[in-house]
């Protein structure tokens, strides 16, 4: 949790020049996507913040890999891969659809 925190303190300019500053929301939806996350019982867990301004994060089962990206506009993307195959892009999702992908998704 300690990382994305993080995020919050980035400004404009952050990487190398370019990187657009995490709004307070997309640093708080990421938080509360990876504690729910946790509480589905996920171990193996990850965040990146998105040059314009999204945070990112990531959930590992094996082979399955979930993503989560919170984007500047406060809507969510959401996608699933098991390998190299997409089986599920979501874009334009809530937050409440992101617990509920947790949920569905979840190792517990």
């Amino acid at each position: 949790m300690e990382k994305i925190r993080v995020f919050a303190s980035l400004d404009n300019g952050w990487h190398y020049g370019s990187g657009k500053g995490m709004s307070e929301f997309s640093v708080s939806a990421g938080i509360k996507i990876l504690s729910y996350a946790q509480a589905m019982g996920f171990t193996s867990m990850d965040v990146f913040p998105g040059l314009s301004g999204e945070v990112q994060v990531t959930l590992y089962d094996e082979d399955s890999y979930y993503e989560f990206t919170v984007e500047s506009d406060e809507s969510l993307t959401i996608v699933h891969e098991i390998g190299k195959e997409e089986l599920l892009y979501l874009e334009n999702q809530s937050l409440n659809k992101a617990f509920e992908k947790v949920e569905g998704f979840s190792i517990k």
